[in-house]
């Protein structure tokens, strides 16, 4: 099962602010977004000042999922599709981030 070009949760995704005071406030925000459109990522650890990682995607398991774009039933089972994180912690101790679905 695949999440669309055309699904919410890429644009949600999208509008993610760049700077976060941690790793833990990155992955917070990353996680809410998610949520909120009933998607639920592994559990990740971001090791070291920078780096990258793809990060599976399941539905949340309530037996099925109604896609928000297509309308049609998804069956509960992992997506095609990962969150890909990159991050990059500055100086200040900031972190910075790109997230994308893949």
């Amino acid at each position: 099962m695949r999440i669309t070009s055309k699904h919410p949760v890429r644009a949600a995704i999208g509008n993610l602010p760049t700077y976060h005071e941690d790793k833990s406030a990155l992955l917070g925000a990353v996680s809410g977004v998610l949520k909120a459109h009933d998607i639920l990522m592994d559990a990740v650890s971001l090791d070291g000042d920078d780096g990258f990682v793809t990060i599976p995607l399941y539905p949340v398991a309530t037996g099925h999922v109604i896609c928000d774009c297509c309308a049609k039933r998804i069956d509960n089972a992992e997506f095609e599709n990962g969150v890909a994180i990159s991050w990059y912690t500055m100086p200040s101790g900031r972190v910075e981030l790109t997230c994308y679905i893949s």
